[in-house]
Order: structure tokens, then sequence, then C-alpha cells
């Protein structure tokens, strides 16, 4: 199911500025944040040097410049994040899509190597890899794509037929060319599958919701006499083996048992039981000046 979705909207989905999940992806891991403030530390010297160099030139320029490279800790992942979202937000066109898990399976991928030296000598190269969870999602459309993110605990849950959701981009207004999807909402079980958070998570999971609650207005109509549900339609009876044992049973006449009598060929004194709102089919005479072609 493709639902094309409104400029607004979408803008209200990934916005211009990096949101709080955006910013602590971006962040990183310890590391991560040691590059960044050494970066601002020799930034900071180098400019000092410089102005030192020029006399005093261009004092409050500099300081200025000086100023931001010392932060630079602190706003690259908003720069970074913000970068991301406007090359989404450049598309001119996007749908909400929900399809289904085709297929999922789990492999290793190679992250980094390292080269370091044993006790005799000897160059040994060292990979690094990480398991990765891979989905492959359809519907059906025709639509499929692979997705493939790091492992995590709650990703064990995931089977084949998982209904997910997700937001799709494209530069054709009748999105028939898939330009770019975001982040997988499994929305069953409230999970997400991503590497990078795309969306405003809370403003997509109750659109979601409404999706779905529109998806049951629309099944079972107030106007037409209440139906239950297709999840529990066959539940009482496949629990208690009815159907299935009700064939096992020789003693038991079925909808398939030969003596039961034919309804669509006349029985001898038996009135017809066909409905009398319907009368029979009455043909017009066949024209006389027609039939002397067939003698």
């Amino acid at each position: 199911m493709l639902i094309p979705l409104t400029r607004k909207k979408f803008e209200e989905l990934i916005p211009i500025f990096a949101t709080g999940g955006q910013y602590k992806y971006y962040w990183g891991k310890p590391s991560d944040f040691l590059r960044r403030f050494l970066f601002s530390l020799t930034a900071v010297v180098a400019i000092v040097l410089i102005e030192f160099l020029l006399g005093g030139f261009l004092r409050n320029v500099f300081f200025m410049i000086g100023f931001g490279a010392a932060l630079y800790w602190l706003w690259a992942p908003i720069f970074f994040a913000t970068r991301r979202n406007l090359a989404c937000r450049r598309f001119k066109f996007s749908g909400f899509l929900q399809a289904e898990v085709l297929d999922v399976f789990f492999s290793e991928e190679l992250i980094g190597t390292e080269e370091t030296v044993n006790k005799r000598g000897d160059l040994v190269v060292i990979e690094n890899r990480e398991r990765c969870l891979n989905l492959e999602i359809g519907d059906y459309s025709g639509f499929g794509t692979k997705i493939q993110v790091p492992l995590q605990r709650e990703h064990r849950g995931i089977r084949r037929g998982d209904r997910v959701a997700l937001v799709v981009m494209s530069d054709r207004r009748d999105l028939s060319l898939i330009s770019k999807i975001s982040d997988v909402y499994l929305f069953d079980y409230d999970l997400w599958v991503s590497d990078y958070p795309y969306l405003q998570r809370q403003v997509f999971a109750d659109l979601c919701r409404r999706m779905e609650q529109s998806a049951q207005d629309f099944d079972y109509p107030s106007d037409y006499p209440s139906e239950e549900p297709r999840s529990n339609r066959y539940d009482d009876r496949f629990a208690s083996g009815d159907a299935f044992n009700r064939f096992d049973d020789p003693d038991v006449r079925t909808d398939r048992s030969p003596s039961r009598p034919n309804r669509n060929r006349p029985t001898p004194g038996r009135p017809s039981d066909r409905s009398p709102r319907r009368p029979p089919l009455q043909l017009d005479p066949y024209p006389d000046d027609r039939r002397d072609d067939w003698e």
C-alpha cells in the first residue's frame, strides 16, 4: 500500500535541523568525541598563531573564527545531521509505504582491518567484523528493497510476513521510481530498524496508527453488518481441532459427502427451492423471417 504524502507532512517527518536521535547518532563513541576535540584544539592554536603573525590585523574576525572552532566538538553533530536532512528534503515527492518482510537473515560484514606484528616479527592483519541484520521487504505492487543494519538483541524476533512501514522519496509525482527510503518501522512490535534515524519517530508512529485505523474503518464500515476481525476469525475453530477432525471421522457427514442431493438437479415430487424473487428467464420467439435460413 503506497499513499502519497503532502509536502507539509513530509517536512514534519524530516525536519531541517537535527533531532535528538540524529544528534546522538553523530555524537558517536568516545573516540569520535576525542577526535573532534583534538580538531578544535588544533584549529584554535592555528588561528592564534596566524593572528600573532599578522600583528593583530582583523582581530575581531579571528576571534569569531576561533570561537567557532573551539566549539566544533559541540556543533559538528548538528551540522552533519542537518546536511543529511537537507539531502532528503531535496526530493520533491514522498509517500507512505506499508509492506511486509519477505526474507530475514543475518550476516557478518567487514568493517575494518588492523595491521599488527606478532612476537616473531610477522605482519598480521586483523579483520574487524560486525554481525548485521538483512531485511528484504516488498509489497503486492512489486516494490522491493533490501536493508542492512547492525544486529541488535530486539531484532531476533523479526519474522517473515511482519508488517513494516516506511517513507519513500522520489523526484516523480507518481512515485514510480523510488530514489531513497527512510528507516523501517515494524508497528506491530513498535520496533525500529535503521542505521540512521531519518524520521521524527513519534510523529511517524502516530501516522501509522491513523493509517491502521482508517484501513479498519474502510474494511468494516458501520453501514454493513459487523464482521469478526480477520486475525480472530478462525482461532476458536483451529484451537478445538474441529476444522481437521471432522474430515477424519467417517461417521460425520460433511459437505463433500456423496449422499447429499444435488440442489441444482430437480427431484420428482419435491417442490423447487428457488427464490421466488427472480422470475424464470423469458426469451422472445425467433423471428419468422429468419426461420427459412435454417430450413
